[in-house]
């Protein structure tokens, strides 16, 4: 450890919640940050540790001096743990929860250990570090916003070059703090399109969640139109972001199942399914066999399609009743499709 760097025992009545931070959403009094704390992160088990174990040296909050008292720059969830034990007042959800904590809990921490810091925005960095590169991770949202923070701030507009930036100050990759600046810029868009939209994309923490998983798969990105590159929305297709959109927010889906949609994207004919709002999910319990097959119909039903006249003048009669029950059956195995499929089907 940096032997400038000293622990100081602040008293907890002097230490207040960083207001700004991206976390709080500028929540302004300490009553609804406390709320909003527990509600969205499960801490309930931070606060029964701290009751039962007392405040760890090891873990001191980080901090910076205000006029009369200390704001706590990272360390809010621990901070408002130490607030709900102290006044369990502040708490007004999980009322029986916490009654069941305090009774079974001893350790009240009054005097906490910190780390004070001068330069707050020095501090940013190694926030970053600790939040996006190492185990201590933050969610995809609060990423995404420290990294657009930084982001803006460069004047740069080559984008392969800003995540390279970004990647060399918090240690990460620049591959993954590019796929944030890309989901970033891809929310400007949908919140642009939005406003002139009869039926707007609903954008909730859960979709950007999954929107930035799915750049992790090439045909998926082929799909969108979306490229890992300097400009990667230059040929973005907003329509089967649309589409694919409408359908994660529809259904449960995972690695695996991200992983089964990659593959079925390979195949033409679900690829265009897919762009027109219908979603077959028995699809991605396919096999590639049963894909293949399916390329094999798309492409007779493509040629039957090419026939002109002079093309049909030219078969016997013999070839042209084949002809018309290859196109009857071809015909009649998509119409059973879709017919068997309706209730699967995501539109």
């Amino acid at each position: 450890m940096n032997k400038k760097i000293k622990i100081k025992y602040i008293l907890l009545d002097k230490l207040k919640f960083n207001k700004k931070a991206i976390r709080l959403k500028d929540r302004t009094d300490e009553f609804s940050i406390v709320d909003y704390l527990f509600q969205s992160n499960s801490i309930l088990s931070l606060l029964l540790s701290i009751g039962e174990n007392g405040y760890f040296d090891t873990e001191p909050l980080i901090v910076v001096k205000t006029k009369k008292k200390y704001k706590v720059i990272d360390g809010n969830l621990r901070l408002a743990s130490l607030k709900v034990l102290s006044n369990p007042l502040k708490l007004n959800v999980y009322k029986n929860k916490l009654k069941q904590i305090l009774e079974e809990t001893s350790y009240r921490p009054n005097k906490i250990p910190c780390i004070v810091i001068n330069n707050k925005s020095d501090f940013n960095i190694q926030l970053g570090y600790k939040h996006i590169s190492s185990f201590n991770r933050w969610d995809v949202s609060i990423k995404r916003h420290y990294i657009d923070m930084f982001n803006e701030k460069l004047s740069d507009e080559n984008i392969e070059k800003n995540s390279r930036t970004i990647a060399k100050t918090i240690g990460s990759k620049s591959m993954y703090v590019m796929k944030y600046i890309i989901i970033a810029e891809l929310i400007k868009k949908i919140k642009i399109n939005n406003e002139y939209s009869s039926a707007p994309i609903a954008l909730n923490a859960l979709v950007v969640s999954k929107l930035f998983d799915i750049l992790s798969f090439e045909n998926i990105n082929h799909f969108l139109g979306i490229r890992l590159s300097n400009n990667p929305l230059e040929k973005l297709n907003y329509h089967n972001l649309e589409a694919l959109i409408k359908m994660i927010s529809s259904i449960s889906t995972d690695n695996n199942f991200f992983d089964k949609l990659n593959d079925s994207l390979e195949n033409s004919y679900f690829a265009s399914q897919l762009s027109n709002g219908i979603f077959f999910q028995d699809d991605l319990k396919s096999s590639k066999d049963n894909f293949h097959f399916l390329e094999k119909i798309e492409n007779i039903v493509g040629y039957l399609s090419s026939l002109n006249t002079t093309d049909i003048l030219n078969f016997t009669d013999k070839e042209l009743n084949y002809l018309n029950k290859l196109n009857e059956k071809t015909s009649n195995i998509i119409s059973v499709r879709l017919h068997l499929n309706k209730k699967t089907i995501i539109s």
